[in-house]
């Protein structure tokens, strides 16, 4: 199913930043050759404070921004707490160590993720800083794809 275009008047202003930050993404990250053979980039920003990259497995890579919070976050999400459960039990401890950082695991009632908070130096809400923002959410996403891929 292809994403549509949303109308730009129809957009509150909330959504319109968080397209703008998107957009800026999609450029920086276009511009990444390891990026750009990781994930499929997206052509149309999202209006959402996420975006999602499927990566062919049981779990999909889910980077998310928090203008309130001032975070921003890569995610492996589970749609199978199964596989979850698996990737808990079995493998936190060397996924961990492997990222290097504490991982954030949730499970939910239909749905699982590990998340890895990226505390950064700077504030998000400010524009001038997006180039940096998505210079240090890049190379985090593409070591949790990674190092998942490696169960």
């Amino acid at each position: 199913m292809a994403v549509k275009p949303v109308k730009r008047e129809n957009l509150t202003l909330l959504q319109e930043t968080y397209q703008r930050f998107w957009t800026k993404f999609n450029q920086i990250s276009s511009q990444d050759d390891d990026f750009a053979s990781n994930f499929k980039v997206h052509t149309i920003a999202s209006i959402k404070y996420y975006q999602d990259y499927a990566i062919g497995k049981p779990y999909h890579v889910c980077i998310k921004i928090n203008f309130d919070r001032e975070l921003a976050s890569v995610q492996i999400y589970f749609n199978n707490l199964v596989v979850y459960d698996e990737f808990y039990t079995r493998y936190r401890e060397r996924i961990e160590t492997l990222i290097g950082k504490h991982l954030e695991w949730k499970e939910m009632n239909t749905k699982a993720y590990a998340q890895l908070n990226l505390s950064l130096p700077y504030l998000i809400s400010d524009v001038s800083n997006w180039d940096k923002v998505c210079e240090d959410i890049i190379p985090n996403a593409i070591l949790m794809k990674n190092t998942f891929n490696n169960f």
